[in-house]
């Protein structure tokens, strides 16, 4: 019987994560099921190695804090079970919420077979056990680097820190002083992708691209091409490779990524859309050049991705970009935009990347995207390119403030 249970619900719109954790003296070993599949913790790979670490790191945290907040002994099993609707391995930052939500590595058989769970489990733990929030974000980073930014709401700084071999300083925290009404203003939008990777080696360069000292901004607006197939890469496998082969990443880190830090959180704070938006989309341009410096290279982009690359430049024209792109962890194009421009950036996806069926427009799921009005164009965009199917569906969403919600605790 269960003494102690947490239920935590992850929400972006409708991408959400729901995860139980329970546990009891009645235990004597600890159990996950991720959709419906059972995982085996003690395998021997380098996913379940990570997960036990994150459960052994959260236990130590419990036995040598000051204070008393749960009843619970770290002796008792746990019980984690957890049920989402995003696709994993397919560049959603899988590796960042999957720690968040104790489920990673490259080569787990369930990153294969189900859907990847956002930050919730390692939240949901700490919660029962009572442990602060300020200790969760080292613990997520034992297991996936990108994790320890998906604990938070709004947007974050994942610091490198200088602790090199452990790396127990290299943590997220929240970039304070960005105007609340300038991020309800930005809008997300994924699209899936039906099609499939057009290459050979894709891989999740979250990892990589935040332990550069980046600022993780993914949540501002999102119009993005995600293939939902796993990548042949891992994140871990990628970015070593990059460390030692790429010197265009070497002058990456040593010559630039500071002061984009430092000019992206200028503009989060200062409300400056344009600077954000270019920003965006120049580190995404070097990131991925970079991976194709590595040896063997990593492709990484898709044509899908190349041509909604070409359709944000021609939306923008030689304006003030008011859509920006940035490229994560898979072929995922993340377009930055605000509710103004997202009914005509939906029309004209719709019109380059049209759907097979009868319907005229792609199918959205999430949050509803208002009509396009009267006054707006009506047709007289006319695509230079066509790529009929390469979107299946896309899904709106909006900033998350608060982050994993606690949506049921006991203790004891």
């Amino acid at each position: 019987m269960a003494v102690g249970n947490a239920t935590v619900e992850y929400i972006d719109g409708k991408l959400c994560t729901r995860t139980l954790v329970e546990a009891s003296p009645e235990w004597t070993e600890d159990s996950m099921t991720l959709n419906g599949q059972a995982i085996d913790l003690e395998s021997p790979s380098k996913a379940s190695d990570r997960v036990r670490e994150c459960l052994r790191s959260l236990r130590n945290l419990l036995v040598s804090a000051s204070y008393k907040k749960s009843d619970i002994s770290p002796s008792w099993g746990l019980r984690i079970v957890s049920e989402n609707n995003f696709p994993t391995a397919a560049g959603l930052a899988s590796s960042a919420a999957g720690y968040a939500a104790l489920a990673d590595g490259s080569d787990a058989p369930w990153k294969k077979a189900s859907p990847f769970t956002p930050p919730s489990s390692v939240f949901a733990v700490g919660q029962l056990y009572g442990l602060p929030m300020a200790s969760l974000s080292p613990i997520t980073r034992k297991g996936s680097g990108s994790a320890c930014r998906s604990l938070f709401g709004g947007v974050v700084h994942w610091a490198r820190g200088s602790d090199e071999e452990a790396g127990l300083d290299s943590v997220a925290r929240p970039i304070t002083g960005v105007s609340a009404e300038f991020l309800k203003q930005l809008r997300i939008l994924i699209c899936v992708d039906t099609i499939g990777a057009t290459t050979e080696s894709i891989v999740d360069v979250c990892c990589l691209k935040a332990s550069e000292d980046d600022v993780q901004q993914s949540e501002s607006a999102i119009c993005g091409h995600i293939n939902d197939r796993s990548k042949s890469v891992g994140s871990t496998e990628g970015m070593q490779r990059s460390m030692a082969t790429s010197s265009l990443l070497r002058h990456r880190t040593q010559a630039l990524v500071d002061e984009v830090r430092d000019r992206m959180v200028q503009a989060l704070r200062s409300g400056d859309l344009p600077l954000l938006l270019r920003l965006s989309m120049v580190d995404s341009n070097q990131m991925h050049a970079c991976l194709l410096d590595s040896y063997p290279p990593i492709a990484y982009l898709t044509d899908t991705s190349f041509a909604i690359i070409r359709l944000v430049h021609e939306y923008n024209g030689r304006q003030d970009p008011v859509v920006g792109y940035t490229f994560d962890a898979g072929p995922n194009a993340v377009l930055i935009t605000t509710g103004d421009h997202l009914a005509l950036l939906v029309r004209r996806l719709s019109l380059t990347f049209p759907p097979l069926g009868s319907e005229d427009s792609l199918p959205i799921r999430g949050l509803p995207v208002p009509e396009l009005g009267q006054d707006a164009e009506q047709g007289a965009f006319i695509p230079p390119e066509t790529r009929p199917g390469g979107i299946q569906f896309l899904v709106h969403t909006q900033v998350d403030f608060e982050g994993p919600e606690i949506t049921r605790l006991q203790r004891g």
